[in-house]
């Protein structure tokens, strides 16, 4: 079996292993299989053209090409998906390949992350654009879009001027992945194109290109008979991302294709221009779920306090994920208006929704959320308490502490993180006791986040257990702690900080000089004098600069 035919074996579980970084990368849109509109996916970067990495030359290619036609259509799609993304590492490296994959496996795998520069793929590659099989066009389109051969262009360009709509369509599809500036009269008449496919994939290639001279056509073409010309050339208008889009984009909102208003929506967003705000809020009462939850996140792009009221209302909405892009959108706004809606969300029986919702009250900051959030607390789940937690630090409402030292013994590491911090950023010296019993927790994020936040609070004397921290078996810890020593610069402290020059972290040694010149008398100079030996030549020099300071 050689290499070629071991790849073609082994490409299923390549495809399985990079689909779902793939699908991540798209738009979030739902399409309808009937209207077969093209999104964009993967986009070619620079970076992803393969640099300095050799590519396949016109034999690996071929190879390719066969392998993919042979191969089942979803496994085909999801590998063409891949190219030029490294397979979907992971990063797991050589140690994640099992025991029967041979080194020339992946030497044959690794070609396809580089960028064809072979001149010979080239003609295979132009002559395949026109291939029965669609995902080996696709194929063929992307590696010559991707392709750094000189004549690859030029072969897509005349390629977008076949008698095949195929082919077409394909080349279209390259010089979109391409970025190709130059091509942009070539697109161009791909969008004008008679043929439906051909100028979805035209629009696609301008928005990409994302040429400002392309507004007036996308305009355009939103008038056009076919939903998907109309979804696509919407799309495009959001990716280029220019004001001249808005006014003829909202008509479409109302359009009869579900798809096509979620893209308007989508779109509509990412201009971020107030003037859709109230198209977009009438917009919340769709019959459609996906258009409803495309404008909720888009309303929360834009940040129109007019917004405010429909989101609210959209809280209560029959969808979940509607419930739940409400509530984050009315934390971007950051309109005290909803606050008391959102404290209802904190009730949701969603727990996206509910933790949506502690979020934004911790975003618009307004102690009325304070109650609700430290109810919040014993909420069922963990994402939600962590959230509430950390809102409550934002808010810095000191009616919240109680509620925070209680969630200092969560069965959750990071609820008890969130809670540790949380007491900082409010900085009540009631909370100094809890914390300081904190720095004997299980968790070492949690013991660093308690010596950073009584460092917050503005105390004059260490907790002993602070004190005894300085022995934590973790670096940082001991860190966080000689920090905080400094901040509190409590004499007493002084023996104990003296003998944490001992410690085998410079970094904590570099602390503990730190704190030492923030602390005055207890033989705080005598210390600094006595760091002037050690062993590191940083420490010295940061025990001189603290002896100079201190003089």
């Amino acid at each position: 079996m050689n290499a070629m035919t071991r790849l073609t074996a082994g490409i299923t579980a390549l495809a399985v292993a990079g689909g779902a970084a793939a699908a991540a990368q798209g738009m979030h849109i739902r399409i309808n299989p009937k209207v077969h509109v093209v999104v964009p996916h993967i986009h070619i970067t620079s970076a992803m053209r393969g640099g300095n990495r050799p590519g396949p030359d016109s034999a690996a290619v071929s190879g390719f090409l066969t392998a993919m036609g042979r191969a089942d259509p979803i496994v085909c799609e999801m590998a063409v998906d891949q190219l030029g993304n490294s397979w979907g590492s992971w990063g797991g490296g050589a140690t994640a390949g099992l025991r029967d994959r041979t080194e020339a496996d992946r030497t044959q795998r690794n070609l396809f992350t580089g960028s064809v520069s072979d001149s010979r793929a080239v003609p295979l590659l132009a002559a395949t654009l026109g291939d029965q099989n669609p995902c080996v066009r696709r194929a063929a389109a992307r590696l010559l879009g991707s392709s750094t051969a000189a004549d690859a262009l030029p072969r897509l360009r005349s390629a977008a001027a076949s008698d095949d709509p195929r082919t077409r369509e394909a080349a279209l599809l390259g010089l979109g992945e391409a970025d190709d500036a130059p091509s942009y009269d070539v697109m161009l008449r791909g969008l004008r194109d008679r043929d439906q496919y051909v100028s979805r994939m035209g629009a696609w290639a301008l928005g990409q290109l994302q040429d400002h001279r392309a507004v007036p056509p996308l305009i355009e073409a939103l008038r056009g008979g076919d939903a998907g010309v109309r979804q696509t050339s919407a799309w495009a208008l959001g990716n280029i991302q220019d004001g001249r889009a808005v006014e003829p984009l909202l008509p479409v909102l109302k359009d009869a294709s579900a798809e096509v208003r979620a893209t308007v929506a989508h779109s509509l967003g990412e201009i971020q221009d107030a003037r859709a705000t109230s198209a977009l809020v009438n917009t919340l009462g769709d019959a459609d779920v996906d258009v409803r939850r495309a404008v909720a996140h888009s309303l929360g792009e834009i940040q129109d306090h007019a917004a405010v009221e429909g989101l609210v209302r959209a809280l209560r909405d029959s969808d979940a994920q509607v419930r739940s892009a409400s509530a984050h959108a009315l934390g971007e706004i950051q309109d005290r208006a909803a606050v008391d809606g959102l404290v209802r969300a904190l009730k949701d029986t969603d727990a996206d929704v509910r933790q949506a919702a502690a979020h934004s009250l911790g975003e618009i900051q307004d102690a009325r959320a304070t109650t609700g959030l430290v109810g919040a607390l014993t909420d069922a789940d963990v994402d939600v308490r962590q959230a509430a937690a950390h809102s409550l630090g934002e808010i810095q409402d000191h009616a919240a502490v109680d509620g925070l030292v209680r969630a200092l013994k969560d069965a959750d590491a990071d609820v008890r993180q969130a809670a540790a911090h949380s007491l900082g950023e409010i900085q009540d010296a009631r909370a100094a006791d809890p914390l300081a019993g904190v720095l004997s927790d299980a968790d070492a994020d949690v013991r660093q986040a308690a010596a950073h936040s009584l460092g917050e609070l503005e105390i004059h004397k260490a907790p002993a257990g602070l004190v005894a921290a300085l022995h934590d078996n973790d670096a940082d810890v001991r860190q966080a702690v000689a920090h905080t020593l400094g901040e509190i610069a409590d004499p007493a402290t002084v023996p104990a900080l003296s003998g944490a020059f001992k410690d085998t972290d410079t970094d904590v040694r570099r602390a503990v000089i730190h704190a030492l010149s923030e602390i005055e008398g207890g033989g705080a100079t005598d210390a600094l004098v006595a760091a002037m030996k050690d062993n590191d030549p940083e420490v010295r020099r940061e025990a001189a600069r603290a002896l100079g300071q201190k003089d």
